[in-house]
């Protein structure tokens, strides 16, 4: 979001969001832009979105935290920045630290979105990791709250062919993978069912109906 006063970066987002979310977001950047003079800890947040508009990452999660620390557990924005550090810290490839911060603190998060993303960054950076100590016992803790963010339970696997995904996520902080079932993969007679192929159609067209056209 651009503050038109002065072309700064005056708000930022990583990852997706729903519409609600959308909107949410828009108005509290607006609400925001007329809102002067700001808090230390909203000023601090202020300056942390401004930086991640920019790309400067590590000028943005100092910003993130010291936001953070200023506001204390009862900022009205302490969860949607939680958020937005963690994501911060992923996509900046600082893995280990992403994975710690969401250990330490999405269990004592409310169960909304910014529980869900700070415990998503968390997980696909320890799965970034794969198997390095710290990894394997992050996840081990992550899945729970994954499964209680979700309501399924990952399966994490990114090895034997199975998976590019390991080497897209480095460039893209927000990955799905979906496709036939495989279990003739790289083996002769390497085959497919047609009736997978039916349905993942159909799977492609409904995420692209739901990705771009208008809520009805």
């Amino acid at each position: 979001m651009i503050d038109p006063a002065s072309g700064h970066v005056a708000a930022s987002h990583y990852g997706g969001v729903s519409l609600a979310q959308l909107n949410e977001f828009l108005d509290g950047g607006a609400r925001d832009l007329g809102a002067l003079p700001l808090a230390p800890a909203d000023s601090a947040l202020a300056q942390a979105e401004e930086a991640l508009g920019h790309g400067q990452l590590p000028e943005a999660v100092a910003a993130y935290r010291r936001a953070l620390a200023l506001g204390g557990a009862s900022w009205p924005q302490r969860e949607p920045a939680m958020a937005e550090l963690a994501w911060t810290l992923m996509t900046s490839g600082e893995h280990q630290a992403c994975a710690d911060l969401a250990l330490a603190e999405a269990p004592g998060m409310n169960r909304g979105p910014g529980f869900a993303r700070v415990v998503l960054a968390g997980l696909l950076s320890a799965n970034m990791a794969d198997t390095t100590a710290w990894a394997v016992a992050a996840r081990a803790k992550l899945v729970p709250l994954a499964r209680e963010a979700t309501g399924i339970t990952p399966e994490l696997s990114c090895a034997g062919g199975t998976s590019d995904g390991r080497f897209i996520a480095r460039i893209c902080s927000e990955l799905v993978e979906l496709g036939p079932v495989n279990e003739t993969i790289h083996k002769l007679d390497e085959r497919v069912a047609v009736a997978d192929l039916e349905a993942l159609s159909g799977i492609y067209r409904r995420i692209l109906e739901r990705l771009l056209l208008p809520a009805t």
